[in-house]
């Protein structure tokens, strides 16, 4: 998960997700991670149509209400007030039509984030592979300019910096560092983490991927809008429910899950219902 790995040293991530922090995994793991796990891919899948989505804000409870209300203004021949729900009830459409669409939109626009092309270091010998083919362990390298093809832990870093606009919506690059961080906030996590949707904008860097195609952060996004449920969002800040931090959703004190292959594990360990969480964890 997310975040996961903000308070972990180097070695105690390259443990977690069984991997070397200088040669990375070695082509035959990767393969076979890969046949388990699937590829570094988000599912596409095509958004509702412009009718559809004007067809369930006319159809929403709140517009529901209002029409009732304008009934009954009818009824009691108060036309000023007849007039006043009708024209909030076009607003109120007309305003969440706008919303929607734009936000299926930006959906579309992140599916058409994820870089074609990594640098990955496997065995030891650095190479451009396809992004689809990077599974949780491998360890990429990272320059100025690159576009990041999955949720990764900064290892290493020499001056690097990321745009995180689409992430966080400042405007300015932020450091990044592989010092792991004592307070478990969204800072602390993105400061030693890098996103799908992130552009490395100085620097260089190397960093191990946690977490690839619906298991990253934009493939929560993507899954949520989808799903059309919740809103999606990024790490919850400060205490929650028991007073435990919450860091991607996971409490920071619930390690069990993690240790395996750390997000993917995570996500096995607090939602079963993901097919895509991998294999054994260490408990």
């Amino acid at each position: 998960m997310s975040g996961q790995f903000y308070d972990d040293t180097v070695a105690e991530v390259a443990a977690a997700l069984q991997t070397d922090p200088t040669k990375g995994i070695s082509e035959a793991e990767a393969r076979a991670r890969l046949e388990r796990l699937g590829p570094n891919l988000i599912a596409e899948e095509e958004g509702p149509s412009r009718f559809a989505i004007l067809k369930g804000q006319i159809l929403s409870p709140v517009v529901g209400v209002l029409l009732v209300a304008a009934i009954l203004t009818i009824l009691l021949r108060e036309w000023i007030d007849f007039g006043v729900i009708l024209a909030i009830v076009v607003l109120n459409a007309c305003v969440g039509f706008l919303q929607e669409y734009r936000a299926e939109r930006s959906l579309q626009m992140l599916r058409k984030l994820a870089s074609p092309k990594a640098r990955v270091v496997r065995g030891g010998v650095a190479a451009n592979v396809a992004s689809a083919s990077l599974v949780p362990g491998d360890l990429i390298e990272l320059e100025s300019g690159d576009l990041l093809p999955a949720d990764a832990r900064v290892v290493w870093a020499s001056s690097l910096r990321s745009n995180e606009s689409a992430l966080t919506g400042e405007s300015f690059p932020a450091d990044k560092t592989s010092e792991p961080r004592a307070i478990p906030t969204l800072r602390s996590a993105i400061a030693t983490d890098a996103y799908t949707w992130e552009r490395a904008s100085r620097g260089r860097g190397r960093a191990i991927v946690f977490g690839t195609g619906p298991d990253t952060e934009l493939g929560k996004i993507v899954e949520a809008r989808a799903r059309r449920g919740a809103r999606a969002h990024f790490a919850p800040e400060g205490p929650r429910a028991g007073g435990a931090p919450l860091i991607g959703g996971v409490r920071r004190g619930d390690r069990r899950g993690v240790r395996a292959w750390g997000s993917c594990a995570a996500r096995s360990a607090s939602a079963p219902r993901s097919p895509r969480a991998i294999c054994s964890s260490r408990r």
